[in-house]
Parts: C-alpha cells; sequence; structure tokens
C-alpha cells in the first residue's frame, strides 16, 4: 500500500542538483535583505497538482534553516518556478 495520499505530498527526500537549481532561482526573492552566507538545499516534498508543488529544507547559514514552497508550473506555460512563502527561523529537526 502507497504511503502516499493521491493529492498528496511525497516522503520527504534528500534534495538533489535539480531542487539545488530550484532553490537557487528563487534565492533573491527568499532572502529579501537577509545576509545569507549559504543556500543549500537538503530536503524535500512535492506534490503533483497543474505543475508541481515544492516543500523545501534549506541551509542558510551552520545553524540558520528555512522552508520554502516553491510552485513550477507545467513545461508549456514556458514560465520559470515561483515563490509562493517563506518560512525562517527554522531548525534541522522541524519537520517539512
Amino acid at each position: 500500500m502507497s504511503e502516499t495520499l493521491c493529492g498528496g505530498y511525497s516522503k520527504v527526500k534528500d534534495a538533489d542538483d535539480a531542487v539545488q537549481q530550484l532553490v537557487d532561482a528563487v534565492r533573491d526573492a527568499a532572502a529579501g535583505e537577509r545576509e545569507v552566507t549559504l543556500w543549500k538545499a537538503l530536503k524535500y516534498t512535492s506534490q503533483v497538482v497543474a505543475g508541481t508543488n515544492y516543500r523545501i529544507k534549506v541551509q542558510c547559514d551552520d545553524d540558520v534553516y528555512c522552508h520554502l514552497a516553491v510552485f513550477v508550473p507545467l513545461p508549456y506555460t514556458q514560465e520559470g518556478p515561483k515563490l509562493t512563502a517563506v518560512e525562517w527561523n527554522k531548525s534541522m529537526e522541524d519537520l517539512l
């Protein structure tokens, strides 16, 4: 039996190069005026909709983490990823 509900988010997975490219694409919008010394995608979960929603844990400094919500539209739209939410002051242990 699948552990993912139809329409729900996937299990949390280790981030790969494709997910790192997503967080790099939204870095300026996510960081805003904050000084970030590191910007590394660590974990993510995804949900297929009319495109794909991602929730991504990002390491921003030694002990500083944030969670990003990023929407990637379907390819035919020819639009790039869109940052939909940022949650700061997260820890490595916080669930996505």
